[in-house]
């Protein structure tokens, strides 16, 4: 029984795991740690993808893998242990192989999944001992023991960049937030100077929006949030430009390769889908909702981040002095 030299990778493991965000470095540490704890000659880790359907080799040590080798739920040793069961190889019940060319061949080896409540994350699975001796039904608990950590760790960085996401997206609207705005916008800026192209900003504002959480409540204040930022994402362009919830009921939109007249024209069009029919699920009995937009073009109206969002935000209070429901062009100097 190998079993000492398992607790002793396991903790060298633990330290290693709880300080990096780095999956594919953290699987080939796993993956070497298990390797050589219980002597093989291969080994590899898979995710499961996201459609459910098939496991993806992520890392492969000690054979060469197909690029982006996929395996069936249920085909081979890994895509067996998918299904959420361990796998041991030699086998009395159900005679079972590796599927070639995505694992290589080997007469033992044991594969067991990776799990997080009720929820298979991938599989760890080794290949091929460098001792006579196939693998046992002991090796299969102390490769369950890895396999804990490294779904522990999996979820670790899983959550992380979910966390990275969340911290550059607005919560309610799923649109970019205000940080990630400035770093957007001065990205853009510094393009547009550099290639000597258009760009400009709308930013705008929900009209009276205070009446309809009043009247409404926030619940339907955050649904009108949500469904105004689909109307909008439908009039720009998916890939070009950016929108981000600036403030409470505040919206920039950024577009590139935009000079002023399209901007507006662009503005325009946005009034009119939000203007259209009144928010909410009831149809007419919906609530009708305006917005004012204030337009800015760089560099006539500004040559940084800041100032841009300045003139666009004033020529949007003009727009507001000037009865709503309007666009307003910045006034350049």
């Amino acid at each position: 029984g190998g079993g000492g030299g398992g607790n002793r990778g396991l903790d060298r493991l633990g330290t290693t795991l709880s300080s990096t965000h780095d999956l594919e470095g953290m699987f080939g540490v796993i993956l070497d740690t298990a390797a050589i704890t219980l002597g093989a000659k291969a080994g590899a880790v898979y995710l499961i993808s996201p459609s459910g359907r098939d496991v993806r080799l992520e890392v492969a040590r000690g054979y060469e893998a197909p690029e982006r080798a996929a395996l069936r739920i249920g085909e081979g040793i890994a895509g067996r242990s998918a299904a959420g069961v361990s796998v041991l190889l030699p086998s009395e019940r159900d005679p079972v192989s590796p599927s070639r060319p995505v694992e290589p061949a080997a007469p033992t080896a044991i594969a067991v999944p990776l799990i997080r409540g009720d929820r298979t994350m991938g599989v760890l699975a080794l290949y091929g001992r460098s001792i006579p001796e196939p693998f046992v039904q002991d090796d299969v608990a102390t490769l369950g023991s890895f396999a804990a950590q490294a779904s522990v760790a999996v979820e670790n960085v899983l959550l992380h960049k979910e966390a990275q996401r969340l911290s550059i997206t607005d919560g309610l609207t799923g649109v970019w937030n205000r940080r990630y705005l400035q770093l957007t916008l001065t990205k853009e800026i510094e393009r547009a100077q550099r290639f000597d192209r258009p760009l400009s900003v709308l930013m705008m504002d929900i009209d009276h929006f205070k009446l309809v959480n009043d009247a409404h409540g926030h619940q339907v204040g955050d649904e009108v949030l949500v469904e105004l930022t689909r109307r909008t994402m439908s009039t720009i362009r998916g890939q070009i430009d950016s929108l981000a919830r600036y403030g409470g009921e505040e919206f920039i939109v950024v577009l590139p390769e935009t000079p002023r007249d399209g901007a507006r024209v662009v503005a325009d069009k946005i009034l009119s889908v939000i203007r259209h029919r009144p928010f909410g699920e009831d149809g007419d009995a919906g609530v009708p909702l305006t917005v004012s937009i204030g337009v800015a073009a760089y560099p006539e109206d500004g040559s940084t981040a800041d100032e841009l969002v300045r003139a666009a935000d004033l020529a949007m209070y003009r727009a507001k002095e000037a009865g709503r429901d309007r666009v307003e062009v910045a006034q350049s100097h």
